[in-house]
């Protein structure tokens, strides 16, 4: 697609990207494709995508992804019974790796969800590794507002003579707001949410919508058969969402706290307006 109309339409490398301390970060290390695992032929079959929301491996994705697991399976018979689900993790020395989902965590009512990863240490120093994290914003978004997604849609699974193989590109994909509903819109999005112009794929659910800083403003629901446009939940929806996997341990302890408890440890971060209330 280089040199033509379209690319100009879907691609802005332009874009730079920070974390909540305003440092360098990276969309290949913070984004991951969210899948199966099968390691009996070393495959990994992605079916979403999701965003690290904190150094610890948490990730924020779609509710109905991890809700429908067992369907994607189901429609996959390339994969045996020992497939797990798992994300595909790019590290900052250009290799990379799968990590199981151990837990998953979804809002009681909106379309998001927190898995927590199978933790992963230096093999030389044996220390935990810190994820990398995009900035995540409460800022509300206005209606004409230029955002970006970031996603894996669309694999190509290729039958190779040595098995499958299989492809998938991050797209990066522009977009604008085109409206707001505050009190959702019924049974099918009880919580506020976007309507957002833009190209949305197979997979792209559950990926990250920003600014033009990268800061994390809502997560892409679904999209709209016929048409150019998709649904996406303010991620700030996550904040009551109870990570029942985790336990704070320095005081005072607390044994499954919300995503709004870890954010007052520090453990979670969203950049604010000055003067922003919590």
């Amino acid at each position: 697609m280089a040199g033509t109309e379209d690319e100009g339409r879907f691609f802005d490398h332009r874009i730079s990207f920070v974390n909540h301390a305003g440092e360098p970060s990276s969309p290949l290390e913070t984004v991951v494709a969210i899948g199966f695992f099968d390691p009996t032929i070393e495959l990994f079959q992605p079916f979403a995508t999701g965003v690290f929301i904190s150094e610890v491996g948490l990730v924020c994705t779609a509710r109905h992804v991890l809700e429908f697991e067992p369907a994607f399976l189901s429609s996959m018979q390339h994969l045996s019974p020992h497939s797990f689900v798992a994300v595909m993790q790019h590290y900052d020395d250009h290799t990379m790796g799968y990590r199981e989902i151990v837990a998953a965590h979804p809002h009681p009512r909106f379309d998001v969800a927190v898995a927590r990863l199978q933790p992963v240490v230096h093999l030389r120093s044996g220390e935990s590794f810190s994820n990398k994290v995009l900035a995540l914003t409460t800022d509300r978004f206005e209606i004409g507002d230029a955002v970006h997604q970031y996603s894996y849609p669309d694999p190509i699974l290729f039958d190779q003579v040595d098995g499958l193989q299989l492809t998938m590109i991050p797209l990066l994909t522009e977009g604008r707001v085109i409206d707001w509903f505050p009190k959702g819109t019924g049974s099918l999005f009880p919580s506020p949410c976007y309507v957002i112009e833009g190209y949305i794929g197979a997979g792209s659910s559950g990926g990250p919508v920003m600014d033009r800083t990268g800061r994390v403003f809502a997560i892409s629901s679904r999209g709209c058969t016929g048409g150019d446009y998709y649904y996406a939940v303010p991620v700030q929806a996550i904040a009551d969402i109870r990570i029942t996997s985790v336990m704070l341990s320095s005081p005072p302890t607390i044994e499954g706290p919300t995503v709004k408890e870890m954010v007052s440890r520090g453990l979670i971060s969203f950049v604010k307006r000055v003067g922003e209330d919590e």
